[in-house]
């Protein structure tokens, strides 16, 4: 994430619950392969929801596995030193980020991809 009228990008290694940027920062937020790691996502989407400027939008690309799959996997995920958490469906992506107050959610899955996307 790079802030308003910055022409440079910076990379920072802090957590995804505590954004250290103002509010209303962002035009997009992209998560890519990453969101089966957080550990507390709804905590995720309000912080993404806060730094989002109004009319933002949020993309979440994750992997996609079919229900039977994720039932048999959730359970053992994080006894694995990988750091997952949990593998989601898109509705449950979707629930998530609608909590948090984000609107006009989609999403489409292509093989083993999922995307996500809604706005602010």
């Amino acid at each position: 994430m790079s802030p308003r009228g910055s022409s440079s990008t910076s990379f920072l290694f802090k957590s995804c619950e505590q954004v250290p940027y103002p509010d209303n920062t962002f035009d997009a937020i992209t998560v890519c392969a990453a969101y089966h790691h957080f550990p507390d996502v709804k905590n995720f989407a309000k912080e993404a929801y806060r730094v989002l400027k109004q009319d933002a939008t949020i993309y979440i690309a994750e992997v996609y596995y079919p229900t039977v799959i994720r039932v048999a996997c959730n359970p053992f995920l994080p006894l694995l030193k990988e750091g997952d958490v949990k593998f989601y469906s898109p509705h449950e992506i979707i629930t998530t980020i609608k909590g948090a107050g984000f609107i006009d959610q989609s999403y489409r899955i292509n093989g083993h991809i999922q995307i996500v996307r809604a706005c602010k």
